[in-house]
């Protein structure tokens, strides 16, 4: 757990709410529930923090257990079983917008709760890392387009 400083008022705990750039965050205690805007001397967070996780939103069971979120390897399976030919339609609809909901919630979120969830060495590693998975994200991403759009030709 990264350790964001203690509340001036009750000594609780602070937790980031929101983080604005790499040396600044609005801050929470999770005690009283005040709310400090926090900027730090050095860089405390990644500059692509907010920024949209390719490797999350194409790759999230994998990327998921690399992350500290096995479970969704567990939730990708019981997907694939619910999109078998053998399910009703309806369930296998269900299944596309639970996927789908899947990949956006974690594209959009992957790079927080990656630097949120893991325990990081420095800010330049986790960078390094997430752009492999931005990398290898859009090249799966990239291939599943030919792949479709070859299928509708046959």
């Amino acid at each position: 757990m990264k350790d964001y400083g203690k509340c001036p008022n009750c000594e609780g705990e602070l937790k980031v709410q929101k983080v604005n750039d790499d040396y600044s965050a609005i801050l929470k205690c999770k005690y009283c529930n005040k709310i400090f805007r926090v900027t730090f001397d050095e860089r405390r967070f990644p500059s692509n923090i907010n920024s949209f996780n390719w490797g999350a939103f194409g790759l999230w069971p994998i990327w998921g257990i690399w992350n500290k979120r096995s479970h969704l390897i567990i939730c990708y399976l019981v997907l694939r079983l619910f999109s078998s030919s053998a399910m009703p339609t309806p369930m296998i609809l269900l299944s596309g917008v639970v996927a789908v909901s899947f990949s956006f919630y974690y594209g959009f979120r992957g790079n927080k709760i990656s630097w949120f969830e893991k325990e990081w060495p420095s800010v330049e590693v986790f960078e390094k890392k997430q752009l492999f998975w931005d990398i290898a994200g859009v090249v799966c991403f990239i291939i599943s387009i030919f792949v479709f759009l070859f299928s509708l030709k046959s």
